[in-house]
């Protein structure tokens, strides 16, 4: 409720709330908590808490761009899978962030491995990676 996730209900009688499709959050939501946590402007987390969280979603740094993102499968509406890849990528002081969501009929071994290439390419195709940006 602090930090205004989504639709804010929790099933504290579930110990994966989170996965159970209770707690909801449209990717224009998830997009708007990521540009505050990496702004550290989440009020009522101490701004050391957000950059601690802030480096541990940095996945790839090199000379040429940080990729920061964290991703999560759950299940979604009627039993569909969903991937949720949400993150950043900084290259050539550039910064663009992402909310991917891919919503899936059947059960996908490894889904994670999906919603990552379909973000990659996408953040591709609009030049990152290339040194285009």
């Amino acid at each position: 409720n602090q930090i205004g996730y989504g639709n804010t209900k929790i099933d504290t009688t579930s110990i994966s709330y989170w996965n159970d499709n209770t707690l909801k959050i449209s990717p224009d939501e998830q997009l708007g908590l990521l540009k505050r946590l990496y702004f550290k402007e989440i009020k009522d987390i101490r701004q050391t808490a957000q950059e601690s969280v802030n480096s541990m979603l940095v996945k790839e740094n090199n000379s040429a761009y940080t990729l920061a993102y964290q991703t999560a499968v759950v299940q979604g509406d009627n039993g569909k899978q969903h991937c949720w890849v949400i993150g950043w990528i900084e290259e050539n002081r550039h910064l663009y962030f992402f909310a991917t969501l891919v919503k899936e009929k059947e059960v996908i071994k490894d889904m994670t491995a999906v919603g990552m290439n379909i973000t990659k390419s996408i953040l591709s195709h609009y030049g990152f990676f290339k040194g285009e940006k």
